[in-house]
C-alpha cells in the first residue's frame, strides 16, 4: 500500500512539475504591439519584437518608389495637443521636429 502511495504521489508532483515548466516556457503569454508600436506581453512588460513578430510582422517594401510613397504602420508616438505643443503618448513635452517627423 505504501508503495502504491509513493508512485501515485510520483506521478501527480511529476505532471504538476511538466505543466508549471510548460506556462513558464509559454513566456508569459500572448505578445502585442501597443499603440506606440512597442511590444508588450500580457502583464504590460516590454518584450523583444520577434515575440511579436518581430521583422516578419512589418513587412518591407518592394521598391524604393513604393517606399516613399507609403506610410508607415505606426506614424509615431508624438502629437500635438490641442494648444499646439507636441507631447509624447505618456503627455511628456517634447520638441516640435519629432511631432513634424511622425
Amino acid at each position: 500500500m505504501r508503495k502504491l502511495f509513493v508512485v501515485v504521489s510520483a506521478v501527480a508532483l511529476s505532471l504538476n512539475f511538466a505543466a508549471v515548466m510548460s506556462a513558464k516556457a509559454d513566456g508569459g503569454g500572448p505578445y502585442k504591439l501597443d499603440k506606440s508600436g512597442r511590444c508588450r506581453d500580457k502583464d504590460g512588460h516590454y518584450a523583444k519584437m520577434d515575440k511579436c513578430g518581430g521583422a516578419s510582422a512589418v513587412k518591407a517594401p518592394a521598391t524604393a518608389k513604393t517606399a516613399a510613397t507609403t506610410t508607415p504602420a505606426v506614424a509615431g508616438p508624438y502629437k500635438l495637443d490641442a494648444k499646439g505643443s507636441c507631447r509624447d503618448v505618456k503627455g511628456r513635452l517634447a520638441t516640435k521636429d519629432k511631432c513634424k517627423a511622425a
